[in-house]
């Protein structure tokens, strides 16, 4: 059996997909060993792997939040996280001598070590790949971008420069990211990406990762009856939105649906004042629950939350929060399977007339349901964690024909 080192960066999105695939790695008789800040250990030890934090390197879910979204402050970020965790890894794999590393795509950090150390790699995809795909944003939203990125850009030559001359510039070829490796697993069905030649033979589509045992939440005690399920969250990042949440209960109040509305910790449940009998608010829910009795998911448009609605078949109003989102919003909205409101800077704002035509047009709308069932069984058919790990043993198998070849 194989020893696996895995490296990830602290953001729920990021971490959850590949914890079943952690967890069947292990239960296949693979050694694990997983990296990441001291916030996720419980969810990784119980995958049964072993986990080990990084040295402190100004990461964590707190910095990712603050800077989600803007896609250039957050390249300047790993970058410098990168400049500071390097060494680590390199001497990490060449004490515990891995037959091979599994990174996220943007732990660059990961890729880097791999490189120099000679190690076979597996990069993980928890969002669509943007890389090359044509048209992908209107002039305003490019412009917008290209501002935000302008303060940061020396930044990110001056860590791209200093990790170049301590490690090589082929360690630091672009794009920075995604950092692919030599086996690239989309947790994503092929049917839900964008079509872009950045993606070869090395990428596989394996669908949504969820293995409902390792999520580490108690379960919802809420009564079912007629009435269409509405269920609002806007995960865990950008969701401090209370005009929204106070948007929410202004239309729902006393409908014939029932809401429930998970609105994080950043939002105290009493700033929302009056809340009626139908409108169920948590600071947060668990999730996979909530979704598989949902009529319609209104959501930030997170990947991971995407990823997990298709999964259970929930069609869906995308509210995005960032630029990443604002794409996986209107692919959804694309290939049939929702709407996406609100898709422009600055983000976050959407009048009360717009948010409840899209719900009530989701709601009432069959095509979207036959839509989202159509990537469902994308998803389900493209095996999961359970061929994710096949393409891992697969790929080790090839790694040791080669050694002994040598």
């Amino acid at each position: 059996m194989a020893k696996i080192l895995i490296f990830n960066v602290p953001a729920y999105g990021h971490v959850n997909v590949t914890l079943p695939m952690t967890r069947e790695l292990i239960q296949r008789g693979h050694e694990v060993i997983y990296y990441c800040t001291e916030q996720f250990e419980p969810v990784i030890k119980k995958t049964g792997a072993t986990f080990r934090s990084y040295p402190e390197a100004g990461l964590s879910s707190q910095v990712i939040s603050k800077l989600a979204h803007n896609l250039a402050n957050i390249s300047a970020l790993l970058t410098n996280v990168s400049c500071i965790l390097t060494d680590f890894v390199i001497k990490e794999i060449q004490h515990e001598a891995p037959d091979l590393v599994i990174y996220d795509i943007i732990t660059l950090w990961a890729r880097i070590g791999a490189i120099v150390t000679n190690t076979p790699t597996v990069a993980t995809y928890s969002m669509m790949i943007l890389e090359g795909v044509d048209g992908l944003f209107d002039k305003r939203i490019l412009l917008g971008t290209i501002v935000d990125a302008i303060p940061n850009i020396p930044k990110l030559l001056w860590n791209r420069h200093k990790l170049a001359q301590a490690y090589g510039q082929d360690t630091v070829k672009f794009p920075l990211f995604p950092s692919r490796g030599d086996l690239n697993l989309v947790f994503l069905p092929r049917e839900f990406q964008m079509d872009t030649s950045f993606i070869d033979s090395s990428f596989c589509f394996v669908g949504a990762s969820i293995n409902p045992a390792l999520r580490d939440e108690p379960p919802l005690s809420l009564t079912t009856d007629n009435h269409p399920l509405i269920y609002i969250s806007l995960g865990t990042v950008n969701n401090d939105n209370l005009a929204f949440y106070q948007q929410v209960i202004n239309i729902f109040a006393d409908k014939p649906v029932k809401v429930i509305l998970s609105i994080g910790k950043q939002v105290q449940i009493d700033d929302l004042g009056v809340i009626p009998d139908n409108i169920h608010v948590f600071d947060s829910v668990p999730q996979l629950q909530v979704l598989n009795m949902a009529d319609v998911f209104v959501t930030h448009g997170g990947m991971n939350s995407i990823q997990e609605a298709i999964y259970f078949g929930v069609p869906m109003v995308v509210f995005p929060q960032q630029t990443e989102q604002l794409v996986n919003g209107r692919r959804i909205q694309e290939i049939g399977a929702g709407l996406v409101i609100g898709d422009h800077r600055p983000y976050g704002q959407v009048s009360i007339k717009t948010l409840q035509d899209a719900i009530e047009r989701v709601l009432s709308n069959a095509h979207f349901r036959e839509n989202i069932e159509l990537q469902r069984n994308a998803s389900q058919n493209s095996g999961g964690y359970r061929r994710a790990v096949d393409e891992i043993e697969e790929k080790l198998k090839i790694t040791k024909v080669k050694s002994s070849i040598r």
